[in-house]
């Protein structure tokens, strides 16, 4: 009789903390909760490089990766993480190549994830445009600083007017 109650009580608090780190914190939580991988179902994908500190495969020196690099074969449509609204959609020769960066609001907070190296003239939506989860934004690719076909996955939270990144690599593990 008294292991009902308990347990009850028990599920309430993991709800109230649960919510509450959605509300006012941890990022990483909410990418997990919130965000997928930025493929279809059923897509065979690979973390090629990760999130931090890495070697440059360039400069072959120390540097810092802004995302997490994840591979699949020529082809594969690279989707929306979440549900928003597309606020840039660009190239960089020397950068991501081409790019598409969605904006998210989850809880009042406000998230933007961004897709690099996307094979040329591949994106189909454009900015202003809302996006559902898992709906096609454009295919793999690898256009731009890049060694090979795969997608630079970003996220990014923005608080008090600032833009801070986020690791995504808890995401795939």
């Amino acid at each position: 009789m008294i292991g009902a109650p308990l347990l009850l009580i028990s599920f309430i608090i993991f709800i109230i903390l649960l919510i509450s780190t959605v509300i006012f914190g941890s990022p990483s939580i909410t990418l997990k909760l919130y965000f997928t991988a930025p493929f279809e179902e059923l897509v065979d994908y690979t973390i090629t490089s990760k999130y931090g500190e890495r070697i440059d495969p360039f400069t072959n020196e120390k540097s810092f990766h802004s995302g997490i690099d994840l591979s699949a074969s020529e082809g594969t449509n690279i989707v929306a993480s979440y549900k928003g609204y597309v606020i840039e959609v660009g190239y960089e020769e020397e950068g991501l190549g081409e790019y598409v960066v969605i904006e998210h609001n989850i809880e009042g907070i406000v998230y933007h994830t961004t897709y690099g190296h996307l094979l040329k003239d591949s994106t189909i939506v454009t900015v202003g445009e809302k996006v559902e989860t898992k709906q096609k934004i454009a295919t793999i690719g690898s256009t731009g600083k890049s060694t090979g076909t795969h997608v630079h996955f970003m996220v990014s939270i923005f608080k008090n007017d600032k833009e801070t990144l986020i690791n995504p690599n808890d995401m795939f593990e």
